[in-house]
């Protein structure tokens, strides 16, 4: 189990190459309006008057289509057009990111009896955006609350909607972080799932700590990762540190991989393998009883060879 752990953490790490010539993105840089801006694209005639409720798959600059044509739920690539050019992020990171299928086996409704997991279909929630930080260690955590953020970019398009934040804070030299932003999807809380995502949004951290869990999966990569890493869930506070940041309308957990001193050694020996790997990972709040089953996939994102010079500082 810790060997597939450790693995598993060092895949997140990337190859350091010329950082001395970044600089930290300031303030000003993003003190844009954004509702202001979208909603003067949405006036022109190259643009969609449908970007707030259903962004298209295409990008926003399109050319106008009726409004019953427009698909009824937003995709990764729809949010990447939005938030191209207001959130800071080198197109070569925008690019190696994206939600894959949810196709991951979880405990299914009668699990407790007979062990069975199945495929249960679309993520409840959905990938809004990644951000890849880098700078001092200090400012890697949180990061919900600056100024710049997507959560408060997203807040002012959709304020009635919540959003799961997972920040992996990574050890090395540098520091960085992978923070993953997901919206609960307007039908996704039903069944079983409903009770889980308000008690995980609104509970205790002692509740968070037992239920977020992880399922990972290599894609693409050397036939020795692959093995290691394997598919199998584990609860992410079982292992490290999790810190939880809750604001109005989001839940921030950040992770801190330096916590434990095997990862540290090991993420050291993964980092020039990491760049060359597709990586797939999938969130689950555990279904511990019954009622709580079956369960449902939280949210789900794939690496694909992101490479960390890009990273943006701050």
């Amino acid at each position: 189990m810790m060997a597939s752990l450790c693995a598993w953490r060092c895949r997140w790490l990337m190859e350091p190459k010329a950082l001395s010539g970044c600089a930290p993105i300031g303030r000003h840089s993003v003190s844009v309006d954004i509702r202001g801006m979208l909603q003067a694209r949405a006036s022109s005639s190259t643009a969609t008057v449908e970007v707030f409720a259903a962004p298209t798959t295409q990008k926003i600059e399109t050319s106008p289509s009726p409004p019953e044509s427009a698909p009824s739920s937003t995709t990764t690539g729809s949010w990447k057009s939005i938030f191209q050019g207001v959130i800071p992020q080198d197109a070569h990171l925008t690019s190696n990111w994206s939600e894959p299928p949810a196709d991951f086996k979880v405990r299914s409704k009668r699990y407790l009896t007979n062990s069975v997991k199945e495929n249960v279909g679309e993520a409840k929630c959905e990938l809004v955006w990644v951000d890849v930080f880098q700078g001092e260690r200090s400012k890697l955590f949180h990061v919900s609350q600056r100024p710049d953020s997507v959560v408060r970019h997203f807040s002012e398009l959709h304020p009635d909607r919540e959003l799961f934040v997972l920040n992996i804070v990574l050890a090395g030299v540098p520091e960085v972080t992978y923070a993953q932003y997901f919206a609960l999807r307007p039908d996704g809380v039903t069944d079983a799932f409903s009770k889980l995502w308000r008690d995980f949004m609104d509970g205790t951290d002692e509740f968070r700590n037992a239920r977020l869990k992880l399922i990972p999966r290599v894609v693409d990569g050397p036939w020795m990762v692959r093995k290691a890493v394997g598919a199998k869930p584990f609860i992410l506070a079982n292992a490290l540190d999790v810190h939880w940041y809750r604001g109005k309308n989001y839940l921030e957990a950040a992770v801190d991989v330096s916590s434990d001193t095997i990862a540290k050694k090991v993420t050291s020996l993964c980092r020039m393998c990491v760049a060359s790997l597709v990586v797939d990972m999938a969130l689950v709040l555990e279904g511990q009883s019954e009622d709580e089953l079956p369960e449902a996939i939280l949210g789900c994102v794939r690496y694909d060879r992101l490479d960390m010079k890009f990273a943006t500082c701050i």
